[in-house]
């Protein structure tokens, strides 16, 4: 009975396990996918809990690690059956993710001309799917 009750535990875990690993996954592509130049659009990737943030950031990073980092923190802290947030509030963002019909600056992103999280939000179920499918089970000790 006691290898009943664990087993069943352990296939509770697996929907936030592959949630967790899931979400990080994707942010990390659309952070990746988020055109640098002085690095402050990257580094304004902000990921919550409860309600999307109205938070501007100032601060530039061009190697993408502190707002990876966030995405980790966060993503990590997401309850079973909770859900995140993850916003760009740089009035640009808008410009670079969908480009501009009319009128100079720019039409959009020459480094991210199909945007940064249309793109990767495409990608959703596949990785959902994949991280299902790559999730090591065990059954009595060994994998399966």
């Amino acid at each position: 009975m006691k290898s009943i009750r664990v087993a069943v535990n352990k296939f509770k875990d697996i929907p936030q396990d592959v949630f967790r690993k899931s979400a990080k996954e994707l942010l990390n592509k659309v952070i990746d996918r988020t055109p640098v130049d002085t690095g402050l659009l990257v580094n304004s990737w902000i990921p919550t809990l409860r309600r999307p943030s109205k938070r501007i950031i100032k601060t530039t990073d061009k190697t993408r690690k502190k707002a990876k980092q966030r995405v980790e923190k966060v993503v990590d802290q997401v309850p079973v059956h909770g859900g995140m947030f993850f916003t760009n509030n740089q009035p640009y963002s808008v410009i670079i993710e969908m480009g501009r019909k009319e009128g100079p600056p720019a039409s959009g992103s020459h480094q991210a001309p199909a945007g940064m999280m249309r793109i990767s939000a495409a990608e959703w179920e596949s990785i959902v799917k994949r991280n299902l499918r790559d999730r090591p089970v065990r059954i009595r000790g060994r994998k399966r």
